[in-house]
């Protein structure tokens, strides 16, 4: 699918910069809504784009933040709405019961800073998403935190984008190696996220005890 989207992003040059911002503003809403879509594929293309000065900087970074933000809020308000039971038992395609599970495992002890670290934990952004609403967490402090995660990895893609249009690379071929170590490197993060939450809590429980 990314090379797809890649092609038809291509295809689209020459066209007005508000056609790419909106493009950019509803990826990010859509991949929360639809996993399958790669919007950091999508965002990353856009500062390629900034780098080439076609489309601003600014309007990039605010556009893909603001979408992942609204996506975000928008699969919380259906947990919140729709409630655990409804997801367990349907067993969505997208949004799996082991997903649902896994996600509220991490909540029983991170809970908003789950919401806080979601677009580090890849594969389940959305399910954290429906997991906070589940839980009933508080519905503007969960936005706002959800904007500054989005706001902290836009910035490492947009960053990623800049650079690679900067050294002059193929945007696609150069982006295809990045997508490959994708996974190893958002599998480092988490790790890293864990350990320093688990460390934490052990060292909290240790100085409550008398």
């Amino acid at each position: 699918m990314e090379n797809k989207i890649l092609q038809l992003l291509n295809s689209l040059n020459g066209l007005p910069d508000w056609v790419f911002y909106v493009i950019l503003f509803f990826s990010a809403i859509l991949e929360n809504i639809f996993p399958p879509i790669p919007g950091d594929t999508v965002t990353a293309f856009g500062a390629y784009l900034v780098s080439k000065n076609i489309l601003s900087f600014f309007w990039v970074y605010i556009s893909t933040t603001l979408g992942s933000g609204i996506g975000y809020f928008i699969m919380f308000f259906t947990g919140k709405k729709f409630g655990r039971d409804f997801f367990i038992k349907r067993n969505f395609r997208f949004f799996p019961a082991s997903k649902i599970l896994k996600a509220e495992k991490k909540f029983i002890k991170l809970k908003y800073s789950a919401v806080l670290f979601n677009r580090f934990f890849p594969g389940i952004r959305s399910a954290i998403a429906i997991v906070s609403g589940i839980i009933n967490l508080k519905s503007l402090p969960v936005f706002f935190i959800s904007l500054v995660s989005a706001a902290g990895w836009n910035f490492l893609w947009i960053f990623t984008g800049y650079m690679l249009g900067k050294k002059g690379n193929d945007f696609i071929s150069s982006f295809k190696n990045i997508m490959s170590s994708y996974n190893s490197v958002a599998g480092i993060i988490i790790i890293v996220i864990l350990t320093a939450g688990t460390a934490v809590f052990f060292i909290r429980k240790k100085i409550k005890k008398p």
